[in-house]
């Protein structure tokens, strides 16, 4: 944002309005006085999202913000000859297909930068696929034969976060033919699932005896499982060891030149920096203009939190490189640095800002330097 700073009949100092202008400034044996001025840019804010790891992005569903957590896939899958025992005997030769249990599962671990997370929405994938000789879930021709089932459960710990079943009646699962389904986890903003512990995925298939066939007791059955768009409120996440964040803007001081600028003292950049994340560092104030070697100053904040207060960070300046930078249009105020969480992992959520508040201030006498 650009703000315009000029001179008027009324000048604004620390501590009231007097009513001036430039040529009205007191001179030669009368008395010496400073005022301060200050010049404000704009506020800027810096969003949670420069801050995540690679894992986690922001997303909006519905005009609300959420964090969405990327996990990995997992396959499970396991042979008649473990499934079936009876079969394991029989591989080889053609005999009424026996009734069998399959049961597996298996982990998909949280990203490596989340610690955990409250889980409020998404879904899960999941596709079947087998090349047995025989439909496990309808292995008889006989319409009033019994069904086969299947049921998949997704948790953490002892939360189930999703659950899935077919049977017979409604489903078919034929040799070579893939059949994907989608649950939707079983979490809301109102309901959060919290997860801090692996995810776990079971599958428990029940085949009823059935028709005659050739027993090959190596075909298995696959299940391939992805978690899709899953979304969370919050959650604690490793952030990069060094993490840049910057902002920038821009003051007129076009109207502060000729007798002022021979009249400043001094002045500072006063940053007020507001820090709801668990982080601190090191930012370098830079302000440049055309035709002036920039101006920098490095300056050190400390780790914030949810309720800490504004952080006030003044860093002075001298007379000659405020000098130098007033009678310009365009003063641009960069500020950027690098910031760490000293415990290593930080609660966030997705609505979080890192603010920051920048203010020019501006010493003059009412005497020439």
């Amino acid at each position: 944002m650009r703000i315009s700073f000029r001179i008027s009949a009324s000048v604004l100092l620390l501590g009231g309005v007097v009513s001036a202008s430039a040529c009205d400034l007191p001179t030669g044996g009368a008395p010496k006085w400073n005022t301060t001025w200050q010049v404000p840019a704009d506020s800027g804010e810096i969003g949670v999202a420069s801050l995540l790891p690679p894992s986690v992005t922001i997303v909006t569903v519905d005009a609300t913000k959420a964090f969405e957590v990327a996990f990995a896939g997992v396959g499970v899958s396991q042979s008649l000859r473990t499934a079936c025992p009876p079969c394991a005997v029989a591989n080889g030769l053609r005999v009424p297909k026996p009734a069998f249990t399959l049961a597996d599962s298996a982990t998909i671990a949280l990203p490596a930068d989340v610690a955990w997370a409250d889980l409020v929405g998404g879904a899960v994938d999941y596709t079947l696929t087998h090349d047995f000789g025989f439909d496990p879930l309808v292995p008889s021709s006989d319409g009033a034969a019994p069904k086969g089932w299947l049921v998949i459960r997704v948790r953490s710990g002892s939360t189930i976060l999703a659950a899935d079943s077919v049977n017979g009646s409604s489903l078919t699962l034929p040799p070579n033919v893939a059949r994907t389904r989608s649950v939707n986890v079983d979490a809301s903003p109102a309901s959060p699932r919290h997860v801090s512990e692996p995810i776990t995925v079971t599958v428990r298939l029940y085949s009823p005896a059935g028709d005659s066939v050739t027993v090959n007791d190596t075909q298995s059955l696959h299940v391939d499982v992805v978690p899709r768009g899953l979304r969370v409120s919050q959650a604690s996440v490793s952030i990069p060891a060094s993490t840049l964040i910057s902002r920038q803007e821009t003051v007129d001081l076009s109207g502060l030149g000729g007798e002022v600028s021979s009249r400043v003292q001094g002045g500072a950049v006063v940053l007020t920096v507001r820090n709801p994340f668990a982080v601190e560092g090191q930012l370098t104030a830079t302000l440049t203009a055309a035709g002036a070697a920039p101006v920098s100053r490095d300056l050190v904040f400390p780790v914030g939190g949810l309720s800490s207060p504004p952080t006030i960070l003044r860093v002075p300046l001298t007379a000659d490189e405020l000098a130098r930078l007033m009678g310009n249009s365009n003063v641009t105020v960069h500020v950027s640095g690098n910031v760490t969480a000293p415990s290593g992992v930080m609660t966030v959520t997705p609505t979080q800002v890192f603010g920051v508040s920048t203010m020019l201030e501006i010493i003059l006498s009412t005497t020439g330097r």
